[in-house]
């Protein structure tokens, strides 16, 4: 193949992938879904 298939390709599976730990990593230490008993009582409400 050649060198600027390998480096779009490259480039392009490298991108996905930190797309993807970004976001996992976001959702797990950022923004942690958090369920309180005040929610609770609302949604049973």
């Amino acid at each position: 193949t050649s060198p600027l298939a390998d480096n779009v390709s490259a480039n392009v599976i490298g991108l996905g992938l930190g797309t993807i730990f970004r976001f996992w990593s976001y959702r797990r230490w950022v923004f942690p879904e958090v369920v309180s008993a005040e929610a609770d009582e609302l949604t049973s409400a």
